[in-house]
């Protein structure tokens, strides 16, 4: 599993409560030294509210960990306006 992988993933997300303007996926190892991925969505500055992020988060962190060789890599997911991209 990559961050292509991912990032295919996510553009096929079902179900968001408003539409991700854009996704950032890396992948490194976090502060623990363990396999994790950084996912950064992008939203309409007017949609970060806190279920709106919630939402997505649980949406993205399920998702990418039922990947086939998601294995036990963390998945850390970050929220941008759409006028910081």
């Amino acid at each position: 599993m990559d961050t292509t992988s991912v990032s295919e993933a996510l553009h096929t997300l079902k179900d968001l409560p408003v539409q991700v303007v854009r996704w950032d996926v890396e992948e490194g190892t976090d502060a623990s030294g363990g396999e994790a991925f950084w996912v950064w969505a992008y939203l309409k500055d007017a949609d970060l509210t806190r279920s709106v992020r919630n939402r997505v988060r649980d949406l993205v962190w399920a998702t990418v960990r039922a990947l086939p060789g998601a294995g036990d890599r963390w998945v850390y997911v970050r929220f941008r306006g759409e006028s910081e991209a």
